[in-house]
């Protein structure tokens, strides 16, 4: 949703921030433009702000703060921010908070991986899926011997009107890109998992380990 500041219309200066159109309806008129000739402009004062560009990345025990609303040489209104740091009160109420998001970090690390894992594999029916250890088994003993018997791969080939040749090719192909995949998702859980092992809640110089985790 775009966010707008008011400005002065002589010197360019904003005079409120944020600033918020009357109600839902307006605002979705508005972010139409005057779509079909049926939506309201922007009031002239009105500016749209961008609230991304110079927004910077914070650690776990900081806090971003509106600094300013400033315009770029090319006239383009940006927010600043200021970093600060946390008030937890107290060294015991940091450390809950940290557990809170060690917690936190840990089941959305392993709940993603469980939900990336089944997506990979949504499209195969179950049946498929049961008999990818024999297909790949017996592909791979055929690409090392031609001669090796290989009858689930036969009758596939029968029934697919293709060569045994054919059907280990296809097979051998899409269980490299299965194996690729779940490679992928795979290394990013664990790399995630072995910071988590890293972290010492008795030594508060291992917690800003949290802030490196990707993904989740």
């Amino acid at each position: 949703m775009a966010t707008y500041a008011k400005i002065n219309l002589q010197t360019g200066n904003v005079k409120q921030f944020p600033y918020r159109l009357n109600d839902p309806l307006e605002r979705r008129n508005a972010n139409a433009e005057g779509a079909q000739g049926g939506g309201r402009e922007l009031p002239e004062d009105a500016v749209e702000v961008d609230t991304q560009t110079l927004k910077p990345s914070v650690a776990w025990d900081e806090v971003l703060r509106y600094d300013a609303v400033i315009q770029d040489p090319d006239g383009v209104y940006r927010l600043r921010y200021n970093v600060e740091p946390r008030n937890f009160g107290s060294e015991n109420a940091r450390l809950n908070k940290f557990k809170q998001l060690y917690n936190a970090k840990k089941q959305q690390n392993d709940k993603k991986f469980k939900s990336d894992a089944e997506k990979l594999v949504e499209d195969y029916p179950s049946q498929e899926r049961e008999s990818w250890h024999v297909q790949s088994r017996e592909a791979e003993a055929y690409a090392n011997d031609p001669q090796a018997n290989v009858p689930l791969i036969t009758s596939l080939a029968q029934s697919r009107g293709e060569t045994v040749e054919e059907t280990v090719q296809r097979i051998r192909t899409k269980d490299s890109e299965f194996r690729t995949a779940y490679g992928e998702i795979l290394g990013k859980f664990q790399k995630n998992d072995k910071i988590l092992e890293q972290i010492d809640f008795d030594d508060d110089t291992t917690w800003s380990l949290i802030d490196t985790i990707t993904g989740v």
